[in-house]
């Protein structure tokens, strides 16, 4: 009667992972599947790259991605550029007096072995100036600039516009 519970355990087990579970290379974020990909360099690892897309008309739109830094030195994003947008800047939201404003800011710093996370509502990249509007489905590149003298250039998927609806499966 043990082996059975035992059995039962790990075929949940293994049911809940397939659940989780992506067999084309992805994973599965808040934001919907999004391509498993991850950029390092010297000792700064950029995942999760993504930007919101387009509304009808919009001439602004944001990105969002998290940086990890695995050296033993502080670091600092401090600019972005893409061809996407006219110019890129650095922002983060405050509350003042209860009230959310957006604000540009210089950098954003990462200290040794922690993450810095870009994600609605906090610090964020704000792609002014936009060439085209941002579609579901497409990517464009951006280059990152940090405190350290590196550069890289990622590859951003445009993902859902509200990212707080839940994703309906239609199979």
């Amino acid at each position: 009667m043990r082996r059975i519970g035992v059995m039962v355990l790990m075929v949940t087990a293994l049911f809940i992972g397939a659940a989780f579970a992506d067999t084309h290379g992805h994973k599965k974020s808040a934001h919907g599947t999004t391509n498993k990909t991850s950029h390092s360099m010297h000792g700064i690892v950029i995942n999760e790259a993504w930007a919101r897309a387009s509304t009808p008309g919009a001439k602004n739109g944001v990105a969002y991605l998290s940086i990890e830094n695995h050296g033993s030195t502080t670091n600092a994003l401090l600019s972005v550029t893409t061809p996407v947008a006219g110019r890129a800047e650095l922002h983060t939201h405050k509350n003042e007096s209860g009230v959310m404003k957006m604000e540009q800011i210089h950098s954003i710093s990462v200290a040794p072995h922690k993450t810095a996370v870009l994600r609605p509502g906090g610090d964020h990249i704000m792609l002014l100036g936009l060439e085209k509007p941002l579609k579901i489905g497409s990517h464009f590149m951006m280059t990152l600039k940090f405190k350290s003298g590196s550069e890289k250039s990622i590859k951003v998927m445009v993902l859902k516009n509200n990212v707080k609806k839940k994703n309906k499966h239609n199979h």
